[in-house]
């Protein structure tokens, strides 16, 4: 059984998001959101500044699930922040696919933009439709060796971080498929991250990351996520 409450934080989407013309236009995104945790409300606020600052004041707000409140076994609660994190991208999930989104935004708390940021409209139109997991930032330095280059990106192999990215419909609902047989993970793969990217090995998904990074991830502020993992021998 899932051990998340339902979410009732979330909006309802804007197609296209380019009524504005001020606005950066990503007309084949249906969604965009931030998750953020609702008693972190400096967090929003910061990062709704920063958004409006750099054209993408259309990203709303999703309640994050709060790892707090889950109902964790006692051997797993040091763990409750990434299980947290692990069921709010599941909840915005679930959520795009009830309102019939085939591609959503998906940006946390901290992330911040690059002065490049307009450059997303371009990014985006180029790889929405041709890649499954669509980073606007990633892990870069890491995992460019064998990558093949196309004007706008970079097809990988390998990058982490769920800071800022693009996902399509195929892999929001495998994510959701694999929560459903393996609902507490005690794996490395109970960080968000590392189950996108073993979803993507696993079914053949493309994964890319721009030439340079569009979305920061502040490093400054506190995390809610404990890194590693309860049981690392247990795989899937």
């Amino acid at each position: 059984m899932r051990p998340i409450p339902t979410n009732s934080g979330h909006t309802k989407p804007t197609a296209g998001y380019d009524a504005n013309p001020t606005t950066i236009r990503l007309p084949r995104v249906d969604w965009a959101v931030c998750i953020s945790l609702r008693r972190r409300p400096e967090r929003w606020q910061a990062f709704e500044s920063r958004a409006k600052y750099a054209g993408l004041g259309f990203v709303k707000r999703f309640n994050a699930i709060d790892g707090n409140e889950l109902d964790l076994p006692d051997t797993l609660k040091s763990h409750s922040g990434a299980y947290g994190c692990l069921y709010s991208h599941a909840a915005v999930y679930e959520e795009a696919i009830k309102m019939g989104a085939s591609n959503i935004l998906i940006l946390e708390d901290d992330a911040v933009f690059s002065s490049e940021i307009a450059t997303i409209t371009e990014y985006a139109a180029a790889t929405i439709g041709a890649f499954s997991w669509i980073h606007l930032g990633g892990t870069h330095p890491f995992y460019r060796k064998h990558a093949i280059v196309y004007p706008t990106h970079l097809q990988v192999a390998k990058t982490l971080s769920t800071h800022g990215y693009i996902a399509d419909r195929a892999l929001m609902v495998s994510y959701l498929n694999w929560l459903a047989e393996t609902p507490l993970p005690r794996s490395g793969l109970l960080h968000s991250d590392r189950l996108l990217l073993h979803l993507c090995k696993r079914h053949s998904f493309k994964i890319c990351i721009p030439h340079h990074p569009l979305v920061w991830q502040d490093k400054s502020l506190p995390s809610d996520v404990q890194w590693g993992a309860p049981n690392p021998i247990e795989t899937k």
